[in-house]
């Protein structure tokens, strides 16, 4: 028989994830089957670890981390290493199974190197140590007969919102800063608590529905609610206690108590706003650090069943730019991960009076029909469907163009020639910086075409070199001493002639 496998490695991870959080990690130790009797005992560090919090849980005291750094009677580098060598909260459970198999392996061992026992009575011994190694129930990975498959029906899709997600999906609600990412959550959680459509979308049946709201302060959470309801006309007794709202702003909320609200809300959907909020600080441009996170939330989704919807954010730039897949800012693991995608898009014409309320609402979905992108306005503290045809910004669209430049061209050109007046002739790029410090560049520009175009007018001259280019402006006199002695200098003071520089 193959030696037991060991297990003092998978105990000390243990050990290490419970002197960090030991909450959540004594109760994931439980749920997938506890430890078995002695098990730690292969490690003085962890024995003692698991020793204090019994005795804690068995005086019915709270455990916390500093207890067990105090109470356990570890040095602190050996705390330290105990911590430094902790596993990530999703590999808990994975770490249980191996303690309990090896601690089952090593029991068999032991069993058929007796000596006083006959044959039959080990074998039904070492049966009943591994027999539940062989059938874990439903974690265990199990390979499927494909005939047996062709000779039944698939269950239908449970949708929560038709063709695009189902109940046990990972989702994403992406958007630039700004684009009121977090009303669209807000509202699509009002939407499946209550059954109704959302932004053209079907909702199927009402739902169970947890926010975790980990931006906004509650009060301004309070406000948002009221006015999402009353612009889709919801009303409380339609949402009856379906919704439930998790404020974690300054409360240092994590991804475990997320989990147990959702749990004892009995979720079908989680959305979390914004998802930055629980990756502890790590960078979002780390792949592993991204992998860990997928990992925590894919273990999250599997234990409660419900479909999550991750809010993120939008790198800097034009995320009309970008292919829908390539959306969010970071590390794209995420990206990869997820079932389905709703993107939220700045408008892309800013000459409609409501370019500012208005937005591109795209749905990329892993198992379910191509979706036309759809516009949607804001107003009166909701999203609607608008018939308006969809208008990205991009940077080939009419967002982000020149607008006209405020201001009166001729004002600015009487305040530029103004500076341009006093003492020695200057440069027009000289002239062009000053503007762009009191008028703005475009300004500016605009006002330096203005006095090139007419210069007397403003009781200043224009002269360009024909070589370099270089134009200087200024009083005649000015002008006359800055380009004295210099060949090919002109006067200019055609309206063609506008200046590039």
């Amino acid at each position: 028989m193959k030696a037991a496998a060991p297990i003092r490695p998978a105990v000390r991870a243990l050990a290490g994830m419970v002197c960090l959080e030991p909450g959540g990690t004594l109760a994931e130790i439980d749920r997938a089957g506890g430890l078995p009797p002695n098990a730690a005992d292969c490690d003085p560090d962890a024995q003692a670890v698991f020793r204090y919090c019994a005795a804690e849980t068995n005086a019915g005291r709270p455990i916390t981390a500093d207890g067990i750094m105090q109470g356990a009677g570890l040095p602190g580098a050996a705390w330290q290493r105990l911590a430094d060598g902790g596993c990530m909260a999703h590999e808990v459970g994975a770490h249980v199974r191996a303690v309990r198999e090896g601690d089952a392996l090593r029991r068999a061992s032991a069993m058929l190197a007796r000596p006083d026992a006959d044959i039959g009575f080990k074998l039904a011994e070492v049966q009943s140590l591994l027999g539940p190694l062989a059938d874990r129930g439903g974690d265990t990975v199990r390979p499927i007969d494909a005939a047996a498959w062709l000779a039944t029906e698939p269950t239908a899709p449970d949708y929560i919102l038709a063709d695009a997600f189902e109940v046990g999906a990972r989702v994403m609600l992406v958007g630039a800063s700004k684009t009121r990412k977090s009303f669209a959550a807000l509202q699509l959680a009002v939407a499946v608590a209550a059954g109704a459509d959302f932004l053209g979308a079907a909702v199927p049946r009402a739902r169970r529905v947890l926010l975790a709201n980990l931006e906004n302060p509650d009060a301004w959470q309070h406000r948002r609610l009221i006015g999402v309801c009353r612009a889709m006309g919801i009303t409380a007794d339609r949402l009856a206690d379906r919704l439930a709202m998790l404020n974690g702003r300054g409360r240092g909320m994590g991804l475990e108590a997320i989990e147990a609200a959702a749990a004892r809300h009995g979720a079908e959907l989680v959305l979390c706003d914004p998802l930055y909020k629980l990756d502890g600080g790590a960078d979002e441009s780390d792949q592993s650090e991204r992998k860990r996170l997928v990992g925590e939330l894919e273990a999250i989704g599997h234990r409660t069943g419900a479909a999550l919807v991750l809010v993120c954010h939008d790198p800097k730039g034009r995320p009309g730019d970008r292919d829908i897949r390539d959306r969010g800012a970071g590390s794209s693991v995420i990206n990869r991960d997820v079932d389905c995608t709703l993107a939220l898009t700045p408008w892309g014409d800013d000459r409609d009076p409501d370019s500012d309320r208005l937005a591109v609402l795209s749905v990329l979905s892993r198992n379910a029909p191509p979706h036309a992108d759809r516009a949607i306005l804001f107003d009166r503290g909701a999203f609607f469907v608008d018939d308006r045809a969809p208008c990205k910004a991009t940077s080939r669209t009419a967002f982000g163009k020149r607008r006209a430049p405020e201001g009166d061209p001729k004002a600015d050109a009487r305040a530029l020639s103004g500076y341009a007046g006093k003492g020695d002739a200057k440069t027009l790029t000289e002239l062009r910086d000053y503007g762009t410090d009191t008028l703005g560049q475009r300004r500016a520009r605009r006002a330096l075409s203005e006095l090139y175009g007419d210069p007397d007018g403003y009781g200043v001259t224009v002269h360009r070199d024909e070589k370099t280019g270089r134009g200087y402006i200024g009083r005649a006199s000015a002008v006359g001493r800055m380009v004295d002695g210099l060949s090919g200098c002109q006067k200019h003071n055609r309206q063609a002639d506008k200046l590039t520089t």
